[in-house]
């Protein structure tokens, strides 16, 4: 049984047959509880959510370190977005308001980016103990991330493959998801 943990890269949440994660439900019993905008400290909040010992295999798709907690986010009251954190360039494309107005003084001018990336470097620790007699396969659908590289083995760069298919499943197109499927199923 394999564990799908992480953000939109992850989650299926229109249940398209496209997606890697349902390519990969094809041919393995699994449990994705991915959801849309988490931050590495929600990521780990879905490991902590189940016991571990039911899975064999643990699938994680990693954020970016500039993804910024929160509880609440301003732009959603209610539905499935309200718990998403904050990214800037999502902040970035929203309509304007005087909410995004805050937001990006906020990241330009008050975020101090070393303390995000320690905070990352820690959460992915954390993250690394409570599955070190796991098999893992980390998921990096960002740039080059020198913390998850150093914290973690068996990591799949998949940002130039996001990049060269974009489409509205998992953030690519069919063939992006027929080629992370592929790079998965080669390492499980």
């Amino acid at each position: 049984m394999i564990l799908i943990v992480g953000d939109s890269f992850a989650e299926n949440f229109n249940q398209s047959n496209e997606s890697w994660t349902f390519l990969l439900s094809a041919h393995t019993d699994l449990t994705n509880l991915a959801r849309a905008g988490c931050g590495e400290y929600k990521i780990l909040k879905q490991l902590q959510s189940v016991d571990l010992n039911k899975f064999d295999k643990v699938i994680i798709s990693h954020t970016s370190f500039t993804r910024f907690h929160v509880e609440h986010n301003p732009f959603y009251s209610n539905g499935k977005y309200s718990h998403c954190d904050l990214i800037y360039e999502d902040v970035l494309n929203k309509p304007d308001s005087k909410v995004k107005e805050h937001l990006l003084f906020l990241f330009e001018q008050l975020v101090d980016i070393d303390y995000q990336k320690f905070v990352y470097d820690s959460v992915c620790k954390e993250i690394k103990q409570i599955l070190a007699n796991k098999v893992c396969v980390h998921l990096n659908f960002f740039d080059k991330n020198i913390i998850l590289q150093k914290n973690f083995d068996n990591i799949l760069e998949l940002h130039k493959i996001r990049k060269k298919y974009p489409g509205h499943v998992n953030h690519m197109n069919q063939q992006g998801n027929v080629m992370v499927y592929e790079k998965i199923f080669k390492l499980i």
